[in-house]
C-alpha cells in the first residue's frame, strides 16, 4: 500500500510518458501545496478573471475554488511552493542566527568593555544565565566539536600531502 502511494505521487510529479510528450513543460501535473483542499470548500464569492491579465479583454467569473484549481493548472504546485519557501527559510535562519549572536556574544563584549580589565567588574556585567545556556546547549556543542574535528582533519590532511 505504501509503495503504490509513493509511486503514485512520483508519477504526479514526473508525469507519464504520454502526458510528458503532450505537455509544454514536459512534466507531470505536480502535487498540490499543503492545505490546498481548503480552497475547494469556499465557493460562494466570485472573482472577475480577465483573459491575459488585460482588463480590456472579456472576463470570466470564478469562485475561489475554481480560481485555485486554475492557479494549480498554471504550475503553482508543491514544487513551486518549495521554491517560494527558500527565501523565507533563509530569512528565518538569518534572524535566528543574528538574535543568538546578539544575545550571547554582544553581552560578553559589552561586559569586557565596561570592566576595563578588572575581573570582578567583568563578572558583575556578564549575563551568567545566557552564558550557562550557551555552554549547555547541545546543538552549539555539536557545532563546536564538528568545527574542531574538521580543523583537525584539515591539518592532518595538509601534513599528509606535504
Amino acid at each position: 500500500m505504501g509503495m503504490s502511494m509513493s509511486n503514485h505521487l512520483l508519477s504526479d510529479v514526473a508525469g507519464s510518458y504520454s502526458s510528458r510528450s503532450k505537455s509544454s513543460n514536459n512534466g507531470g501535473s505536480g502535487i498540490p501545496m499543503p492545505l490546498f483542499e481548503l480552497f475547494q470548500l469556499i465557493g460562494k464569492s466570485k472573482f472577475k478573471v480577465y483573459q491575459g491579465n488585460n482588463k480590456s479583454n472579456k472576463y470570466e467569473e470564478m469562485t475561489l475554488a475554481d480560481l485555485s484549481v486554475r492557479v494549480f493548472e498554471e504550475g503553482n504546485d508543491f514544487r513551486f511552493g518549495l521554491a517560494q519557501a527558500i527565501p523565507v527559510v533563509i530569512n528565518e535562519l538569518m534572524i535566528r542566527f543574528l538574535w543568538a549572536l546578539k544575545s550571547r556574544f554582544v553581552d560578553g563584549i559589552d561586559a569586557g568593555l565596561r570592566s576595563q580589565g578588572q575581573v570582578l567588574r567583568f563578572a558583575l556585567h556578564l549575563n551568567f544565565v545566557a552564558w550557562k545556556r550557551l555552554a549547555l546547549d547541545k546543538r552549539i556543542n555539536r557545532i563546536i566539536i564538528f568545527l574542531f574535528l574538521a580543523r583537525r582533519f584539515f591539518v592532518l590532511y595538509r601534513m599528509g600531502n606535504k
